[in-house]
């Protein structure tokens, strides 16, 4: 009984979180004789309780593996204006089927070292197992940050997403944060950890091809990425990765997703 009564107030309890974190941040009250909790922080617990709380109360979770691979290039086109293409195909279904194939540029503008405004277009096509497309223009943040031998990377980005067959677009937010942290062996290999978090501003809630049919305001999906890396340094400016990546979806119709993913990237500088 304790249970149902949580998962029916668990959607109540995440939207009062997310619109209205900070009003709880500043009501938040804790003796100064306990150890002192950091707003941020306070936050963090408070989507992950929620977080594990929906998990809990969704009747399945749907697993698949998959491989993705990207290929992409950054190219230096002015001291501080770069360019970045990008192509990834993805194969579902125990590998067995290309799903997706999605295809990015990107036009960048360095407003020092550590940070740059990007602009760019995304064209994603569906294969399996319906045909699909969306067109995808995108605006993003970066920001960089040196602690010796860890290379952190934050980026913000904000999607508007032009599902095939749809009236209206949704706005999607992303926010990753990525770890580099130099091995220092003779072979120049490197960790690599990231996440990152994906959530829709609004929906496309009329009836379409995509997932259930239906895209829905709220948190869409997690990625988690831990692999390693080598760069090669003697002719050209290359960098391979490889690793494991969980897919964490929400598909809003009591089911939740779990891919399992083999990704690898390569990418080119020049």
């Amino acid at each position: 009984m304790e249970e149902q009564y949580l998962c029916f107030f668990a959607p109540l309890l995440q939207r009062m979180i997310f619109r209205s974190s900070h009003l709880l941040l500043k009501g938040l009250k804790i003796n100064k004789a306990l150890i002192r909790i950091q707003p941020l922080k306070t936050k963090i617990v408070l989507i992950l309780f929620t977080f594990l709380l929906n998990i809990k109360c969704f009747a399945k979770v749907l697993y698949d593996d998959q491989v993705w691979i990207n290929t992409n290039a950054f190219i230096k086109l002015k001291e501080k204006v770069s360019a970045y293409i990008e192509i990834q195909p993805r194969y579902i279904e125990g590998r067995d089927y290309l799903g997706i194939t999605l295809y990015r540029s990107t036009l960048g503008y360095h407003l020092n070292e550590k940070n740059s405004l990007w602009v760019g277009y995304g064209y994603i096509e569906w294969s399996h197992p319906v045909h699909f497309n969306e067109h995808r223009p995108f605006f993003q943040f970066i920001h960089h940050q040196d602690f010796n031998r860890l290379q952190l990377t934050h980026r913000g980005r904000f999607e508007i997403r032009n599902l095939q067959d749809r009236a209206s677009s949704p706005q999607r937010v992303r926010y990753l944060i990525r770890g580099v942290y130099d091995l220092k062996t003779p072979w120049n290999l490197h960790a690599v950890i990231y996440n990152e978090w994906f959530n829709h501003l609004s929906g496309a809630l009329e009836e379409g091809s995509y997932r259930a049919g239906k895209v829905h305001p709220g948190f869409d999906q997690n990625r988690l990425f831990i692999g390693m890396g080598k760069k090669f340094t003697d002719k050209i400016n290359l960098f391979a990765e490889l690793g494991y990546m969980n897919q964490f979806i929400d598909t809003h119709v009591k089911t939740l997703k779990s891919n399992h993913i083999i990704a690898s990237q390569l990418t080119f500088k020049f």
